[in-house]
């Protein structure tokens, strides 16, 4: 058995941009779909099997990246489960510790 835990950063209240040209008065949203990156975040994890999981991390040096979500997923004989979240921290907490069980 196999167990990742995952770290997804949440930008709540930013624009980005990218090239878009507005043809009439409206609103334009943008979602995208994508896996982000842990570059700057310098995220890890650390446990002896039966041990709780220590997950840290470096906040995102953009201050706008405020809330942190800390996912876990399961393979299990070879079948990968669906990703669960566990919780979502805000900015300034660089620590969770999954206790498995």
């Amino acid at each position: 058995m196999f167990l990742v835990i995952g770290l997804s950063q949440i930008s709540l209240g930013q624009s980005f941009s990218s090239p878009i040209t507005a043809t009439a008065t409206g609103t334009y949203t943008a979602s995208y779909v994508g896996k982000p990156s842990n570059s700057v975040e310098y995220a890890g994890a650390s446990a002896d099997v039966g041990d709780p999981i220590l997950v840290t991390w470096v906040d995102n040096p953009n201050t706008a990246v405020n809330q942190f979500q800390i996912w876990r997923r399961v393979k299990h004989n070879g079948v990968t489960g669906s990703p669960t979240l566990l919780t979502i921290v805000g900015r300034g907490v660089q620590s969770y510790t999954y206790l498995p069980g």
